[in-house]
């Protein structure tokens, strides 16, 4: 649990399911990168069913839930879905689009900077990070 006392380090919590063909694609396409891996060692990474009726869950609030109520109630609509939570166990991010490299490295960089407690939006950090990205390559021709 994170309530009352934080945690060291962001959770993110990935829903899914057995027999998921995205799901898969995404743990061999997307979490298999170098890249990715990396930025994921900085999460707590905590994976459910999100079909999982029985199972007890504490989430990062406290709460006591199955993996299957909590992805619901969440309003999550497909896998693989996926939760940021900060280290005080808030909410910070979801996500159950499809979600590619450049997306995840977003994602999992808008948490890791907080720029969520500035305000920024998803797309405020992707946007700036393409155009950091643009004028290296720039630099770098």
């Amino acid at each position: 649990t994170r309530k009352p006392v934080a945690a060291d380090r962001p959770m993110l919590i990935i829903f899914e399911q057995t027999g998921c063909a995205d799901c898969r694609r995404f743990h061999d396409g997307v979490l298999a990168l170098p890249e990715v891996r990396s930025l994921l060692a900085r999460f707590e990474v905590v994976r459910l069913d999100a079909r999982d009726v029985r199972t007890p869950v504490l989430a990062p609030d406290g709460g006591r839930t199955t993996p299957a109520e909590w992805f619901a109630s969440e309003g999550f609509s497909r896998v693989p879905a996926l939760l940021f939570v900060d280290e005080d166990g808030d909410p910070v991010m979801r996500n159950d689009s499809v979600t590619e490299r450049q997306r995840m490295l977003n994602m999992s960089g808008l948490v890791l900077d907080k720029k969520y407690a500035d305000g920024w939006t998803y797309q405020q950090y992707a946007r700036t990070k393409a155009i950091e990205r643009n004028r290296q390559a720039q630099q770098d021709e």
